[in-house]
């Protein structure tokens, strides 16, 4: 059996970490709240309309399909047991706890910007 990669975060390192990986040699699982990783270099022109914001975002998923995605958030990580206790993130759904075990545990959490609620 392969060993388990636990990504939480799909920012610029989580992404990068799980479109490197070899998902041939590891069972690889990203956690993390969004589905998709931001190309900020391209935001701004998308926001000025010359393409669309689309473009301007990567699906977890897409480039690699042996890498599983979990939208939810951890909440918590025994690092004794290895194991990642994670609430679902899904929108209109139960937030049902999970636990996830891993073999390897990689922190790329990201960050959120905040606009301080201006328009």
């Amino acid at each position: 059996m392969a060993p388990t990669v636990v990504i939480i975060g799909s920012g610029w390192a989580g992404y990068t970490v799980a479109r490197s990986i070899d998902a041939t040699k590891y069972d690889v699982t990203v956690i993390s709240p969004e589905p998709n990783t931001p190309i900020t270099p391209l935001l701004a022109s998308a926001a000025c309309g010359q393409f669309s914001l689309a473009l301007a975002e990567e699906p977890i998923r897409r480039k690699q399909s042996n890498v599983r995605y979990r939208k939810a958030s951890v909440n918590r990580i025994d690092l004794k047991s290895q194991t990642c206790y994670c609430e679902s993130s899904c929108e209109g759904g139960s937030k049902a706890g999970f636990e996830i075990a891993y073999d390897y545990l990689v922190l790329a959490p990201g960050c959120v910007a905040n606009t301080f609620n201006t328009p």
